[in-house]
């Protein structure tokens, strides 16, 4: 199946209904949404969203298909389902979920896999980058630069729910475009570049192990007279970075006082009172008034 006809196919007629999906594999069921999971018995995982924001009648014409925001992410399951086939010699799982535009992807149901994944990959990216959210920063983020692409930072999809699975993964771009919007569109041949781009990371680093033990952090530190605040880009939510910084802090004990309550014993080194909780009320604060991350 070409490229073009292989993205129509999943952008038009009854494709738009996701129950249409689900004879492909596995339906699991979840209170949020649709999660289907079509196990092929692979040691990779490939994952998309069902779900759009808007829905029109794309038009292809002169290698585009225009006016088509379900690109996103139905060029993702296009490439999945029908050509990502040629590029990855080996069978591999699929994953497709629903909620990803509502920031809740069903993904995050996905749980007790059979098997442990070498890596995850998703396709629904604009564009000709890559991110890798919560897993920067790790080997499989270095192996794609080493491959001469374009790594970015990205907010959120369904990848950012999978932590659990202890793998690294990626958000590959494809070839997208004004997504969220009725001007949407791709170019075939951008679409058919990042293919190639993939392909040959898959043939130099594809066959590698890139598990995952959590998203690293850094402390606050006070220096110069000011608290300077230092975030991994793996802490997303004052939860998070509560239960990352606050037990590590308490471990450790400075001889100076807290200033607001005079305690010695609860006073780290990192400047925040466990009983008080004096500067970290100060972050918190920070935090919800978008101060910082």
């Amino acid at each position: 199946m070409d490229t073009q006809q292989a993205i129509m196919q999943h952008t038009t007629g009854g494709a738009r209904r996701l129950k249409s999906y689900r004879k492909l594999g596995q339906r699991i069921v979840n209170p949020t949404g649709q999660l289907v999971y079509q196990d092929n018995g692979g040691a990779i995982l490939f994952v998309a969203h069902l779900d759009t924001v808007l829905w029109g009648k794309p038009i292809a014409a002169n290698g585009q298909i225009t006016n088509c925001p379900q690109l996103d992410d139905r060029l993702g399951v296009a490439i999945g389902l029908e050509l990502l086939g040629s590029i990855v010699t080996e069978p591999y799982d699929v994953l497709l979920t629903d909620c990803e535009e509502q920031g809740q992807s069903t993904a995050r149901h996905f749980v007790d896999p059979p098997r442990q994944y070498r890596w995850v990959v998703e396709f629904d990216r604009a564009g000709s980058d890559c991110v890798f959210y919560d897993y920067s920063d790790g080997t499989l983020q270095e192996s794609f630069e080493q491959c001469g692409c374009d790594v970015e930072w990205g907010s959120y999809s369904d990848i950012s729910s999978l932590e659990h699975l202890g793998v690294q993964c990626v958000n590959f771009g494809c070839g997208y475009h004004g997504q969220h919007t009725k001007s949407c569109f791709c170019n075939v041949a951008e679409v058919e570049s990042q293919l190639a781009k993939f392909s040959n990371w898959y043939k130099h680093f594809g066959q590698a192990e890139y598990p995952w033990d959590g998203p690293k952090y850094v402390a606050p530190a006070r220096g110069g007279g000011h608290w300077s605040k230092s975030y991994s880009r793996g802490i997303t939510t004052w939860e998070d970075y509560r239960k990352a910084w606050v037990p590590d802090r308490q471990a450790r004990l400075s001889p100076d006082p807290c200033p607001v309550c005079g305690c010695l014993a609860n006073w780290t080194n990192d400047d925040y009172c466990v009983d008080c909780g004096s500067v970290l009320r100060e972050m918190e604060t920070d935090y919800r008034e978008g101060r910082t991350l």
